[in-house]
């Protein structure tokens, strides 16, 4: 790949504007053989490899380095080519090796990726995500819509944007974090503004059944008169909306990103409030088709049924679907079988517009009761609450009883002594060799 066709070129430069960030691993491996002219500390670089990365090819790892063949090269060079890629945050661990051949000196790189998260953006009304990105591969480098969670690739990235900004006179700072994704799970890297503020003038659904719905339009006040974010507008629709279209039996609703569109000229630095169009694309609405239940010894079909409570024909709440789930876990702990798990398989029939699903149950082994610990009270405190605990060594674990113990009977134990406590830290401990269950209580 010729070096001027080299996506992640451009990020060199973006580099050499922020202060370099330490190396967060290195480990380098160097062979006996000096570098050519050591007696004058240079020598020349002659090939240049690296390996070791699924994300990117050797040729963007060595232009990264900034290492150029053909230049004199001295050892400290060498490190600092490693450093350079070790404060980017792309790389886990970065090693290299050095030959002479003649008087040349060869360099071997081996990397190893670090991992990278989601990146969103959060507050910049002006640009569509596509075009926030489009101009970070173009000032960055290679952007995937993922970066590390730290890191002078990181630091690029917000300076790009901010590059952007200043572009149309908004004078803000951009400032990344890491923040729990409003959608699904684990973490992302959220790019946001900071220094200019824009209040939200309204909310639009392109759905008429978010439009209509009065819940919906009783909780806008979260949203407007607020600061623009999209991170808030995304935990809105996850929280006040999605479950609308759910209880109704649309089970494949799709919400897109939501959109922001000014209240006034777009190209100013304070264009007004931000109007928001939230795409919804509902789908069908499902009748239930039913549970096919396998795996099953403690209980039978039928109980399960009634334990998800929806009959044939009705509408596939999901909403009730989903406590129906979590009544069958709860039913399942009452016995023991505290690692019960239920592999779920929907299956849509569009054609009836109905859902059905194949539910495999892991039912496991139940567990019995083994020590009651209790850390927090007094002697006599501790009596009380022994007593109250009717769950005695040997006999089936009752995760019910257990919660009925958390939410009343203790207190109940306690009420008429002067003890003052304001939450109850737990924590069961399984023995799975055993199946046997030690609860942990500490007031605190």
């Amino acid at each position: 790949m010729a070096a001027k066709h080299n996506p992640i070129l451009p990020f060199l430069a973006a580099l050499a504007l922020i202060p370099a960030a330490a190396p967060r691993y290195r480990r380098n491996q160097n062979t006996a053989a000096p570098p050519a002219g050591q007696e004058s500390g240079e020598g020349i670089l002659g090939v240049v490899s690296a390996a070791g990365s699924a994300k990117f090819s050797s040729a963007q790892i060595i232009a990264a380095s900034g290492l150029n063949p053909g230049e004199s090269i001295r050892r400290k060079d060498l490190q600092l080519a490693a450093n350079r890629l070790s404060s980017t945050g792309l790389f886990s661990s970065v090693r290299y090796r050095f030959f002479s051949r003649g008087d040349k000196v060869d360099v071997q790189f081996q990397v190893a990726d670090a991992p990278t998260l989601h990146v969103s953006f959060d507050n910049f009304p002006w640009f569509t995500d596509r075009q926030l990105s489009d101009d970070i591969r173009k000032s960055v480098g290679l952007f995937d819509g993922t970066s590390p969670a730290s890191g002078s690739y990181v630091d690029a990235i917000g300076a790009a944007i901010e590059k952007q900004l200043q572009a149309l006179g908004v004078q803000g700072r951009v400032e990344h974090r890491l923040i729990e994704r409003p959608v699904g799970s684990g973490m992302e890297v959220q790019f946001r503004l900071v220094g200019v503020t824009l209040e939200v003038g309204s909310v639009e659904f392109t759905d008429p059944l978010a439009q209509r719905d009065e819940r919906v339009k009783e909780r806008l006040e979260d949203l407007i008169g607020k600061p623009f974010s999209r991170y808030y507008t995304d935990v809105f629709v996850a929280e006040q909306v999605r479950p609308i279209y759910l209880s109704q039996g649309y089970l494949q609703v799709r919400f897109g990103s939501p959109e922001a569109r000014f209240s006034g000229n777009p190209n100013l630095p304070q264009p007004g409030s931000v109007h928001i169009v939230v795409p919804v694309d509902p789908g069908k609405p499902y009748s239930w088709g039913g549970v096919d239940w396998s795996g099953n010894t403690v209980f039978d079909a039928d109980a399960l049924d009634r334990m998800m409570g929806l009959g044939p024909g009705q509408t596939a709440d999901g909403l009730a679907t989903e406590a129906g789930w979590q009544k069958v876990h709860q039913e399942y702990g009452a016995k023991g079988y505290l690692d019960a798990a239920l592999d779920i398989q929907p299956a849509f029939d569009n054609a009836k517009a109905s859902v059905s699903y194949n539910v495999t149950v892991n039912e496991g082994e139940p567990y019995r009761m083994g020590k009651l610990v209790i850390s927090g009270l007094s002697v006599n405190g501790e009596k009380r609450v022994r007593r109250a605990w009717l769950i005695h060594p040997g006999q089936t674990f009752d995760l019910d009883y257990y919660h009925a113990f958390l939410g009343g009977i203790a207190k109940k134990a306690l009420s008429d002594l002067p003890i003052h406590y304001q939450h109850i830290g737990r924590f069961l401990q399984r023995d799975r060799q055993d199946h046997t269950v030690d609860v942990m209580l500490d007031f605190e």
